[in-house]
Parts: C-alpha cells; sequence; structure tokens
C-alpha cells in the first residue's frame, strides 16, 4: 500500500474540526458557569495569545532549521 500525505492531511485536519467544534460548547459552558467578568475574560485571552506567542516562535525556528516535518510532529506531541 502507497503511503497518501493527502489522506493523512485530511484525517487530521477533520480529527482537529472535530475536537474543535466540541470543545467550543464546552469553553462557553465553562464560561457561563464560573460567571466570568469581561476583565477576566480579557486576561484569559491575553495569557492565551501570549502562550501562543511563545510556543510558535521557537517552532518556527525548528521549522526553519530543519523541517517543517519536525515542527509539526513536535506540536502532536506536545497537544497529546
Amino acid at each position: 500500500m502507497r503511503h497518501r500525505p493527502d489522506r493523512l492531511f485530511l484525517l487530521t485536519g477533520g480529527v482537529q474540526g472535530l475536537a474543535f467544534a466540541w470543545g467550543l460548547p464546552a469553553m462557553v459552558w465553562w464560561v457561563v458557569d464560573l460567571r466570568l467578568s469581561p476583565f477576566r475574560l480579557a486576561v484569559l485571552g491575553t495569557a492565551l495569545v501570549l502562550s501562543i506567542l511563545v510556543t510558535e516562535t521557537p517552532t518556527g525556528v525548528v521549522a526553519d532549521l530543519y523541517s517543517r516535518k519536525y515542527s509539526v510532529v513536535a506540536a502532536y506531541v506536545v497537544m497529546g
């Protein structure tokens, strides 16, 4: 059987889409259940953006120096 990277790409994209579709209502429910103020939501959003910035920079360096494949594999290992 031949290796088909396009099928793997579509499969991982579909799994990520399902995870997002199931996770978003849970996040909304948590916000409503915890009764977070707009300030706290802004702090959480800022923390999210900063964590993305901190993790994307080394990932980009790895992708530039070695290979984008290693960068993607490392991201999947870290994310679970």
